[in-house]
């Protein structure tokens, strides 16, 4: 917290002292011998004559640059730039367009070899251009792995992008949005040979007369599909079988024309794959969340908290898992004011899972010992449709419509109890925004947002009780803003928003309570006005305001607060920047309100005694830096954080047979998160690359039971270290690396801690001849180690395939050493309870298919 408020202070004297006033440098860079423009020169501002860093640019393919600078004083300008002199120019007060001339570094010698190092990326202005095939070695078979291998990126298994850290908001196909907010599908799906070049806009705007104001900052990126395949019906067909029993069918169709684009995919399967997690629903209601914001509306002061039912929780642990998988796309740009894009997507899995479970309660010294079974179905349905229309004047209206349905039914067998449960969840979303701009000075946005969200879910405990539990939220969100350009770099915001929300849960009985069936409802409304300050050029950057906010809620009194907002960025360029932000609002919470039951596993139901606030107030600190080295092949991305969040805690439990009294403290705890994460990669002048990335999360929370508080926590890292060669003329490269996990839960009311050590080290030799076959062969060593419990064990696989005109042939297979029962472990110390899991994971198998393309 020191560092962050000396942090602070030193930013904001910096923002006010050396930019309140500042002017752009512009020139262009010039060979001096053929007067030929010197793309990729590093551009270096410092102040005279204390030769003080103000500011840094890199030349475009013209050899121009700008960079901001403060208004007064004398500057130098270092430029600098491969097979060249440094170049060195003082400049007065009065100029703001100047001309570099750069000499040849040249050296006479008897034999001279001359290397050059093909630059992998173009920065124009707000915009990265790749040159992937840098970066590339003809393995790759979709658009995620091209983008894995780029500097600043990162995709994760679902195909997830981020870049710089930051998550890709939009992947848009020919400058168009095709796949709306489900990025994944075409990093999962389009062909490599397909891409032909690839844009990150860091200031995207789904408007270019918006893109003025840049009063948000969104990260898009941008494919472009080669001209062999514009226009034309493409695609690929899949199909697999092999070892037992285990299957994969795919089909991918794809037409990328001038004015419709569209895309289908099927895929069925049996070996492994996920299908929607809860990280994925959450983004995917994300992406409607931050909708105001996208055309420059205010914040929405409180999250909903749309709760999602545990179905959609990570189901990789595992034994037996069939999927379905089908998705249609279509995206009609009629002409340049009308944009149409409407997407459906559906996932079904059928699931199985067998779990060892040792548990320990709090107050006893016995340790309890069960297993666990599941039998499990899951079905997710979601129709979404987007409409742009740009009219005239600098107007434009967007429209937003979104319906998911999730269904869900479940066997569960734990110890000596039994249970089946039933989940249904309807979710509506409709979005309609309005912006205007007048002569490129004021902006102005409307924006409203409609939410409707059922869940219904029953719980049958053979032989005991059965009970039902529908809760139900309509949230309404209504916000306008004001923009009003200052300057060319300031602008001055004013937003208003009225929210409201209402909650309402019934609980139903129907064998073995003698409690009455109960129903309650919550509203929440709120008024806001902002003000805010932005600088979105220049060196130093900055964001700072404050929205004053009247709440009501139905269980306590009502009030008004004062959220304050900021973010101070160094923007050296655009590959090379420091941000430090706060921010702060409140998160609603369903799982507390009602004066009645709550649904949970074996135990049947938990009462709660008591109302409490819905509202919980939370802070964020973030501190983020990205940079890139063009010259050197150098990234680094690091993002810490700091939150704390005041929510209510249970202070004790009773037990009354099959049902649990649990008591709400009336008072707020702070729960307290603090995060890190560094991703590095750094390619050598030999072909390896080093490859680092690491995150941990360390949180503090405060639990009770009996009546004693016990002050917990959960600290959690996990990482990946590895080198991987990149000989351009060897058909032989490997990959040696070493993924971690460390999990420390330390339980404040006994001191005592409960510990999970994971870790992974790896070779993966492969063998490619681009165009033609690869082959790889990784070797793991894992082991898992919690207390007593200890696995450790060898594992390997096999990837490869082969590839003749428009057909490949493969050969796929993983965890071959271990085909009958593949063994990990888990914990978990959030209840009132400590328990280490052995979950049996999905066998190995070796499948063998072909691929035609069309």
């Amino acid at each position: 917290m020191r560092f962050f408020l000396l942090s602070s202070t030193w930013l904001c004297l910096a923002v006010t002292s050396s930019v309140a006033n500042g002017r752009p440098v512009k020139g262009i860079v010039k060979d001096a011998q053929t007067g030929d423009s010197i793309p990729f020169a590093n551009v270096m501002a410092y102040a005279l004559p204390d030769s003080t860093l103000l500011g840094f640019a890199v030349t475009d393919d013209a050899g121009r640059f700008s960079l901001d600078v403060p208004k007064e004083g004398r500057l130098l300008l270092k430029v600098s730039c491969l097979s060249y002199k440094t170049a060195e120019i003082e400049i007065p007060t009065s100029h703001d367009s100047i001309h570099i001339t750069m000499q040849p570094d040249t050296m006479v010698l008897k034999n001279v070899v001359v290397k050059g190092r093909m630059p992998g990326i173009k920065v124009r202005g707000d915009t990265i251009d790749y040159n992937f095939q840098k970066y590339t070695d003809g393995s790759e078979k979709v658009l995620k792995d091209i983008l894995a291998k780029l500097p600043g990126m990162d995709v994760n298994e679902k195909g997830q992008v981020t870049a710089n850290g930051e998550a890709v908001k939009k992947i848009l196909v020919n400058g168009q949005d095709f796949f709306g907010d489900h990025s994944e599908q075409i990093t999962n799906n389009l062909p490599s040979d397909y891409v032909d070049k690839i844009q990150l806009r860091k200031n995207y705007s789904e408007y270019s007369f918006v893109e003025g104001f840049k009063t948000r900052k969104a990260t898009a990126l941008n494919v472009d599909i080669d001209s062999l395949h514009r226009g034309n019906v493409t695609g690929n067909a899949e199909l697999f079988g092999g070892y037992r029993d285990k299957y994969r069918g795919a089909l991918n169709l794809f037409s990328f024309g001038d004015k419709v684009m569209w895309g289908v995919n099927a895929k069925l399967f049996n070996t492994g794959e996920e299908m929607m997690t809860l990280e994925d629903y959450i983004k995917l209601l994300g992406g409607v969340k931050d909708y105001a914001q996208a055309f420059g509306g205010a914040n929405k002061i409180i999250d909903n908290g749309l709760s999602p039912v545990s179905y959609i929780s990570n189901s990789i642990n595992t034994y037996r898992r069939t999927n379905g998988v089908a998705s249609a796309n279509v995206a009609w740009n009629p002409n340049e004011h009308i944009k149409v894009n409407a997407y459906y997507l559906f996932n079904l899995e059928r699931s199985n899972g067998l779990y060892d479970i040792s548990r320990s309660y709090w107050g006893r010294s016995a340790v309890e010992t069960m297993q666990q079974t599941t039998d499990t179905r899951r079905g997710f349905h979601h129709l979404g449709f987007n409409m742009k229309n740009s009219l005239a004047g600098n107007t434009a209206i967007d429209w937003k419509f979104m319906a998911t349905s999730m269904p869900q039914k479940s066997q569960n067998r734990l110890g000596v109890y039994s249970w089946d449960e039933d989940a249904d969840v309807w979710n509506f979303n409709n979005n309609l925004a309005f912006v205007k701009n007048w002569n490129n000075r004021n902006l102005l946005s409307v924006s409203s947002q409609l939410v409707y969200n059922n869940i219904y879910r029953t719980i049958d405990v053979f032989s005991a009780n059965s009970q039902g539990q529908r809760t139900t939220l309509l949230d309404h969100h209504l916000t306008a803003s004001w923009v009003h350009r200052l300057s060319k770099a300031w602008q001055f915001k004013m937003s208003t928003a009225w929210n409201i929300i209402r909650s309402t849960m019934s609980i139903h009985y129907w064998r073995g309570f003698e409690i009455p069936d109960s129903k309650d409802t919550e509203t929440t409304r709120l008024y806001d006005y902002g003000l805010s300050i932005h600088k979105k050029k220049g060196l130093l950057r900055l964001d700072a305001g404050l929205d004053v906010a009247y709440l009501g809620q139905g269980h306590s009194a009502d009030k008004v607060v004062v959220l304050p907002n900021a973010s101070i960025e160094l923007a050296l360029s655009p590959i090379n920047a420091v941000t430090l932000s706060y921010n702060s609002g409140y998160e609603r919470d369903d799982s507390y309100f009602a004066h009645g039951t709550v649904l949970n596993d074996y135990r049947q139901m938990t009462v709660y005694d008591g109302k409490s606030d819905l509202l919980h107030r939370h802070h964020d600190f973030s501190f983020t830096t990205h940079y890139f080295s063009i010259l050197s092949d150098f990234t680094c991305i690091l993002n810490a954080g700091y939150s704390f969040t005041q929510r209510p805690y249970i202070f004790s439990y009773e037990s009354n047979g099959n049902t649990t009294i649990a008591s709400l403290m009336q008072s707020d705890r702070n729960q307290v998160i603090q995060h890190a994460y560094i991703n590095i990669k750094k390619e050598f002048r030999f072909p390896i690359i080093l490859t680092v990335k690491s995150t941990l999360v360390n949180s503090l929370y405060q639990t009770a039971y009996s009546q004693q508080i016990s002050n917990n926590r959960h600290t959690q890292a996990e990482g990946v270290v590895s080198l991987t060669s990149k000989f351009k003329k060897s058909i032989i490269n490997a990959e040696v690396g070493y993924r971690f996990c460390y999990q420390q839960n330390k339980l404040g009311l006994t001191s005592s801690f409960l510990n999970l050590m994971s870790y992974e080290a790896y070779v993966r030799p492969f063998l490619v001849k681009k165009n033609k076959w690869d082959v790889s062969l990784p070797l793991t060593y894992i082991h898992d180690q919690s207390g007593p419990q200890r696995f450790g064990y060898f594992d390997c696989g096999v990837q490869a395939s082969y590839t003749k005109g428009r057909w490949s042939f493969f050969v796929d297979g993983k965890n071959l050493l271990h085909t009958r029962r593949f063994n990990r472990i888990s914990v978990d110390a959030n209840n009132d309870y400590t328990e280490t899991i052995v979950e049996s994971r999905l066998p190995g198998y070796i499948v063998i298919g072909m691929k035609k393309m069309f």
